[in-house]
């Protein structure tokens, strides 16, 4: 079980903190299949012309304003918002009998997400792996109520002229900010063996039941006091080892000067 949890948390370690892939090279045409809903979207993302430059996200030296980098397949990949159904038991338990409407769903779900990953100790991780996993859930929960505030951001987005997706205002703000968690989110479900075409109920349950079971094999840690006497000894055994050292350097020393004589 420790092995299996260490590899885990190192998996989506790594992949969370793994960089985007590269973009693809000039003059280039990708076509790729989104699903969106029950509905498949054939799109080809074609490359702007040798003489456009490529988008490099910074920030301009007039205050407030930034160049971002918000691509077709980044608006298609942030996913469609629709009611969610079906949750886990358990965490429909965490909830509290007064929070069932959406709003406070999505802020239970914040307040979760934070403490889990930013509150929480070491030791109450391991105390508690499937927590993270857990964490996991809350956080799918959190991104699906960011995309609900952000749906009509993104139609409008999508009018936008290239030059003015680029350039900083509110509504591209909105949805750089979005585009980020999404690939966290992406990350989070490539180190569970899933991906962004699976569906957030069935994401959220998996995550849940994976939790749950990592819990019920509970590690006890404890904080363990040194008692003075075994710190008494380590101080003597060192002088010891140092003293031991010394006596081995000079009975060398003594070899080698009757060597010479």
């Amino acid at each position: 079980m420790k092995k299996f949890l260490g590899t885990l948390v190192l998996g989506a370690a790594l992949l969370i903190n793994s960089s985007v892939a590269a973009e693809t090279k000039e003059s280039q045409q990708k076509q790729e299949e989104l699903i969106t809903g029950d509905k498949k979207l054939s799109i080809i993302n074609r490359v702007d012309n040798k003489n456009t430059k490529k988008c490099v996200p910074k920030k301009s030296k007039i205050k407030h304003s930034r160049i971002f980098c918000i691509s077709e397949k980044d608006i298609l990949e942030l996913g469609v918002y629709k009611p969610i159904k079906n949750f886990p038991e358990g965490m429909i338990n965490e909830f509290g009998k007064a929070c069932r409407n959406e709003i406070c769903i999505f802020k239970k779900a914040g307040k979760k997400m934070y403490r889990i990953f930013v509150q929480r100790t070491a030791i109450y991780h391991a105390r508690y792996p499937g927590e993270m996993i857990k964490g996991m859930a809350w956080y799918e929960l959190f991104y699906h109520g960011k995309l609900k505030k952000v749906q009509k951001a993104i139609e409008k987005f999508n009018n936008y002229s290239l030059e003015k997706k680029r350039k900083s205002n509110r509504i591209t703000s909105q949805i750089n900010s979005l585009v980020k968690m999404n690939k966290g989110r992406e990350n989070m479900r490539k180190a569970m063996g899933m991906s962004l075409d699976d569906d957030i109920e069935t994401v959220i349950k998996k995550h849940w039941v994976l939790g749950e079971f990592l819990n019920n094999d509970k590690l006890k840690v404890k904080k363990i006091k040194i008692d003075p006497e075994i710190k008494k000894r380590k101080l003597l055994l060192e002088k010891y080892q140092t003293t031991l050292k010394k006596y081995k350097l000079k009975l060398e020393e003594e070899k080698n000067k009757k060597k010479k004589l």
